[in-house]
């Protein structure tokens, strides 16, 4: 699954944000958060994080 991941996004272009956490490029939003438990059922995890950062692209159309 992880090996599909990686290369679904092979070919995108990326950016870094100022914390070092990657960012694709040209996305309309980005929330940046810091794990604080997750929780693992079966072949899921659920994530709970706590926010430290959003950022909004000056665009507003996502199929523009």
């Amino acid at each position: 699954m992880l090996a599909y991941s990686v290369r679904r996004f092979a070919g995108a272009e990326w950016c870094t944000r100022a914390s070092g956490g990657p960012l694709l490029s040209g996305a309309l939003a980005a929330i940046e958060c810091e794990v604080e438990e997750a929780i693992e059922r079966n072949s899921h995890a659920i994530v709970i994080g706590c926010v430290l950062d959003v950022a909004f692209s000056p665009r507003n159309a996502a199929l523009a």
